[in-house]
Formats: structure tokens, sequence, C-alpha cells
């Protein structure tokens, strides 16, 4: 791929993805989102990209923004659920290993953060796609059921996208 479409699609991907968190349309943010977006182009260089192109395969916008959106729906959620869990004293931590399908370094990433995103979570360590994760609240089955549902929400649908 050109490395000028290739910037172009990267900067269109930041600039969406700051619109999207910050909510807010007006000149003014659209501006300083732009200028984020550059900077971020503009130093990812030898990181994230080198003169062939990337080093990983990015996901269309909308595979983006719809994993975008389960992920505010999912921290709600998440955010209410462990609410409820730690008013009736059921938390009891647990750290486990999961293994990840995919192998695109992008794609573990944004699981990885994912999953720090969402309250009673957070990736603790990420080595190729091996993930430690701890969660608040034990599933007493070494962390399958809690791994299965990880997968589920945030894994498979990159997968059936076609990245891997």
């Amino acid at each position: 791929m050109d490395k000028r479409i290739f910037q172009l699609k990267l900067f269109g991907f930041m600039l969406g993805v700051w619109l999207i968190f910050s909510l807010s349309l007006t000149p003014s943010n659209i501006v300083i989102g732009g200028l984020f977006s550059l900077l971020v182009v503009l130093l990812s260089k030898g990181a994230y990209y080198h003169e062939q192109g990337s080093f990983f395969t990015l996901p269309s916008f909308w595979l983006l923004f719809r994993h975008s959106f389960r992920l505010i729906l999912d921290m709600y959620y998440s955010g209410f659920c462990l609410l409820v869990t730690i008013i009736k004293g059921n938390d009891d931590p647990i750290i486990f290993s999961m293994d990840l399908e995919n192998n695109n370094l992008f794609i573990t990433t944004l699981i990885a953060n994912s999953i720090t995103l969402t309250p009673g979570t957070i990736t603790l360590d990420q080595r190729r796609n091996r993930l430690l994760v701890l969660s608040a609240k034990n599933d007493f089955q070494q962390g399958k059921t809690i791994e299965k549902d990880i997968k589920t929400r945030l894994e498979q649908p990159f997968l059936k996208g076609g990245i891997r």
C-alpha cells in the first residue's frame, strides 16, 4: 500500500476515534482532533508502519465503530454489575492468563485496552497474543468463563471481520 494512502487512513481513523470519544462536532474540536491525529501519524512512523506499509492490518472503520459503541455499552453495564457485586460482598479477585486466536498486534492491544476500560477487569500484561487479566469477580473455573465472555464480546467480531 502506498505510504501516503496508509497515512491518510491512519489520520482518518485517529480523527474518527477523537470525534467519537469527544462527542463534539464543534469546529474547534475538529481542528484540535485533526492536529492530534496529524501528530500521531507523524510520530507513528517506525512504530506502527514503515516505508512498505503497516506492520499489521487495520480493521475497517465500521468494525472499529461497532467495537467502540459496544465497548461504551459494556462499560456502563459492567460498572453497574460491579457495583452490585461489591455491595453484596461477592468480589473475589482472580488473575488468569488467556490466549487470543488472532495474531494481529493492533487487535490484541485493542482488546487488552478494552478489557482495562471495562470496570472489574484489568489487563496486567500482554505478550504477543497472550493476556494476563485481573478480574474483580471469580468465576471459580480458573477464569475460563470470563475468558470465553471476553473472546465472544471483544475478539469474535474481528475474527468474523477477517482480521487475524
